[in-house]
């Protein structure tokens, strides 16, 4: 579902059902491209370890972003365009450390990374966005890092931990 640069008209042109139907509703739901999903697991996560969050279900995908089958960590580009992604987590208790959230491109780039200190035994909520530019193919992956000492955990909560999201915004 990729978006089609639509014909030039002029004035006083009709347009028929078949040009419209050619179109319009196809650009439509490409401009509705998007995909948000969640883990309803906690996953542990080793001191001094970058790891790639994985998500087992969808609360929605419009252009088949993200499998709960395969590459489960990664949201996929079937419609070039910019991009708003997101991710958030909720890491376990621990006054120790830093914590960290990354957006990974193709899994090498970060193009987005959000780092708390550890300031009490409470929890530890982070939210990482951007805006970027991808091409047919490219995915994004959401990376979690902590140095407490040992492992802990990122929180399954319901409805925002962890949840990872990619919404069209544009060609």
């Amino acid at each position: 579902m990729a978006w089609t640069a639509p014909a030039t008209r002029a004035t006083g042109d009709l347009i028929t059902a078949a040009q419209w139907n050619a179109q319009v509703p196809n650009n439509m739901l490409a401009l509705a491209a998007g995909c948000r999903c969640s883990n309803n697991a906690p996953e542990s996560i080793p001191n001094n370890a970058v790891t790639i969050l994985t998500f087992n279900s969808n609360r929605y995908d419009t252009d088949t972003i993200h499998s709960v089958l395969i590459n489960t960590s990664r949201l996929t580009c079937n419609t070039a365009g910019k991009y708003s992604i997101c991710g958030n987590a909720e890491f376990a208790a621990s006054a120790v450390g830093v914590r960290s959230l990354a957006i990974l491109l193709n899994g090498a780039t970060i193009i987005a990374t959000d780092q708390r200190s550890a300031t009490s035994a409470s929890v530890c909520q982070i939210q990482v966005a951007c805006e970027y530019a991808l091409g047919v193919g490219d995915y994004a992956e959401l990376q979690a890092y902590q140095n407490s000492g040992g492992a802990i955990n990122v929180n399954s909560a319901a409805n925002y931990s962890p949840e990872f999201s990619m919404h069209f915004l544009g060609g």
